[in-house]
């Protein structure tokens, strides 16, 4: 009988020393979906040495999303967007396990553009949330209702990338209730240029948010990596609930479950640039 092993996060298994090599198509799960990504490379293998004929270590990681070109208007109308594909942050993000479900946020989801010409990567991302809790100012990663975009422009899966997100950013932004907006890096204000744009808005209960993100070799030492198009980008967006009428309590969703996005790039989503 085949055993189906299933863990909290890729990180989870990573630490335990088990599993991690056999998740062919790197979604936290070894199943059967992981033994048909074996197939179809063996399907293709007929002798040897073969250019089809891969070892396990250079089996490429799957594309998860792929970015069209485009170049929205960063107005926080997501009207731009009425043709993108969108990806469902339907799955309660690891906070379950420290806080609480994020039972009132709904119709989450997000989409991504990019543009050679501006050299940005556009973010948007909506949901429905029945109890507002909004700041004016960042406080921490959890005192409010809030976006969370994750961005390694290399792809490099990066461990510990938080230190000082030279290589990969973690930004945290919100509406900040009073008409306008707040973006953060990790807590602090990000390096002039970084976030070439951005707007939030709430329209009844209905949270929007865009924004435009410039891409880096190293933030810190502020050399711009120049995209194109087959380029592979990590790339993540997750949004947080909170709530105090009831319960005080905060949530996160996602696309997925894992745990480590905060440090760890390699649980971000492998997005391929496309050329139109």
């Amino acid at each position: 009988m085949l055993e189906i092993t299933a863990m909290p996060s890729c990180s989870d298994v990573a630490k335990a020393g088990r599993g991690i090599q056999a998740d062919l198509n790197y979604d936290c799960y070894v199943d059967l979906a992981d033994f048909s990504v074996l197939a179809n490379y063996w399907m293709r293998c007929y002798e040897p040495g073969d250019p089809d004929c891969s070892m396990e270590e250079t089996i490429s990681e799957p594309i998860d999303y792929y970015i069209p070109v485009g170049q929205p208007t960063v107005d926080g109308d997501l009207a731009d967007w009425a043709t993108a594909t969108w990806v469902a942050m339907d799955r309660s993000y690891h906070d379950i396990m420290y806080h609480g479900d994020p039972y009132d946020l709904t119709n989450a989801k997000w989409a991504a553009k990019w543009n050679p010409v501006t050299n940005l990567i556009y973010v948007a991302a909506t949901g429905d949330d029945s109890e507002h809790v909004l700041k004016t100012a960042y406080e921490d990663g959890t005192a409010n209702d809030m976006l969370e975009v994750f961005l390694d422009s290399t792809n490099s899966d990066l461990t510990d990338y938080n230190i000082d997100y030279a290589l990969a950013q973690h930004y945290l932004c919100a509406s900040n209730g009073l008409g306008g907006e707040w973006i953060v890096l990790g807590g602090s204000t990000p390096p002039a240029g970084a976030v070439a744009a951005f707007k939030a808005r709430v329209v009844g209960n209905t949270y929007m948010y865009e924004m435009a993100l410039r891409p880096y070799a190293n933030l810190v030492n502020s050399i711009e990596l120049t995209l194109g198009s087959g380029d592979i980008v990590g790339l993540d967006v997750v949004m947080g609930t909170r709530t105090i009428s009831v319960l005080d309590n905060f949530g996160r969703k996602g696309h997925d479950i894992s745990a480590g996005k905060y440090s760890h790039s390699g649980e971000f989503m492998n997005c391929q640039l496309l050329s139109q």
